[in-house]
């Protein structure tokens, strides 16, 4: 009885460890998305994001939050028991993954323009995952069904151009993305898409390596004689990011002629 006795006390104190650890996590979670910088539109002018708040690792947590946010207003629209309308599935979905678009748009940017290894890594990790949420929203049955609805009654509607366009350009996005795939091929593309995703990520990866590493060295800024301060200063500048004081670093800005 006493071997008994103790072995449950010992279940109990895993299980409240459990518990505890289980509610740790979830409040450091929360933490992280409470302060995301993404989780409130910027307020700079037009929106623009504010790029003094935003840390590398910020992105990942927002993204997984924003796929979140949108994949329950996605099943809120697909699951609405109403007859499908322009406002209560065309409007809704227009409205959707306002978080991920914010994130996405930024994280796009930086990879395209002002990338990193730790931003490369990312856009690894998260390119199938990205793929995958885009998926389970073209390839939503219920959510189709809707659209086509709406679709087929199109010209009965009191709607204007700008409208009876918007449906036409999802219906046709749809389309395009294998709605109308029987059920055994839409598992295929997912496949495919995930793989192709990827592909693409490091693809950008290897491409951004090579043209870094075409780029033109100079040691001696008599050898930058023609061009102008600001092109020098630039040169200069791109050198120190490389911690190479002293040199001079023209990018390859085009792989078959170059302005310089």
């Amino acid at each position: 009885m006493k071997i008994k006795s103790n072995l449950s006390l010992f279940i109990l104190i895993i299980i409240f460890a459990g518990c505890g650890n289980n509610d740790k996590n979830k409040n450091e979670k929360s933490n992280i998305i409470e302060n995301n910088p993404f989780m409130k539109e910027s307020t700079l002018p037009y929106g623009a994001p504010d790029f003094t708040k935003i840390r590398d690792k910020d992105f990942q947590p927002a993204m997984e939050e924003g796929r979140r946010e949108q994949i329950a207003e996605i099943k809120k629209i697909a699951n609405n028991s109403e007859p499908a309308t322009f406002e209560n599935t065309m409007i809704q979905l227009e409205k959707s993954g306002q978080l991920l678009a914010r994130v996405t748009g930024v994280f796009g940017l930086l990879t395209s323009a002002n990338t990193n290894p730790e931003l490369q890594d990312i856009e690894e990790e998260e390119a199938p995952k990205m793929a995958s949420h885009s998926d389970s929203i073209f390839l939503n049955d219920k959510l189709f069904q809707k659209i086509e609805s709406i679709y087929e009654k199109r010209e009965t509607l009191t709607l204007d151009p700008e409208s009876k366009k918007l449906i036409e350009y999802y219906y046709n996005n749809f389309c395009m993305a294998g709605a109308k795939l029987p059920p055994e091929e839409k598992e295929k593309l997912k496949e495919l898409n995930k793989e192709e995703a990827l592909l693409r990520a490091k693809f950008s990866t290897r491409l951004m390596a090579a043209t870094n590493a075409g780029a033109l060295i100079v040691d001696d800024i008599k050898k930058l004689k023609g061009l102008s301060t600001n092109e020098i200063n630039t040169a200069s500048l791109k050198a120190k990011e490389k911690k190479m004081p002293k040199k001079f670093i023209i990018p390859l800005s085009n792989t078959t002629q170059q302005p310089v």
